[in-house]
């Protein structure tokens, strides 16, 4: 883990810690494995495409006849656990903005208002109402569906 990826764990809540774990988890890339494409099936630019560079990948496709993005990848096999780190870093920012804008857009439920709510509507209710507020209904307990 990089320091920026560091930094920027402490400054999120425990509760978007394990939001933010659960997403980039799944979208990082490792190095040895972006080495391993460029190494054996770089002249057909399988590491681009599992980096999401689609665009150089169907270049070294269309090229892949000519041997020269073979040349190429091994080549890059040196430069790619740079690109896999800076890639990696751009996808927890990424994933850390989405993550601090999902919690900074939800606001807290209202006190009392857990666990009771509209039956026809779905909006939650204070434990002490009798009926919605917005829609007159009778108030329940179940969960919105």
């Amino acid at each position: 883990m990089s320091d920026y990826q560091l930094q920027l764990l402490r400054s999120l809540t425990p509760e978007q810690r394990l939001v933010f774990q659960s997403e980039y988890d799944g979208r990082r890339k490792d190095a040895t494995v972006a080495i391993l494409l460029a190494l054996f099936l770089g002249g057909f630019g399988a590491h681009h495409f599992y980096l999401g560079k689609t665009g150089l990948g169907v270049l070294y496709l269309l090229f892949f006849w000519t041997l020269i993005p073979a040349f190429v990848a091994l080549i890059e096999c040196f430069l790619l656990s740079e690109r896999v780190r800076r890639y990696n870093d751009q996808l927890a920012a990424e994933v850390g903005n989405k993550v601090q804008l999902l919690y900074a857009s939800v606001p807290p439920p209202p006190p009392g208002a857990l666990g009771q709510y509209c039956t026809k509507c779905g909006k939650a209710m204070a434990l002490q109402s009798r009926f919605c507020d917005s829609c007159g209904t009778a108030v329940g307990t179940q969960l919105p569906a």
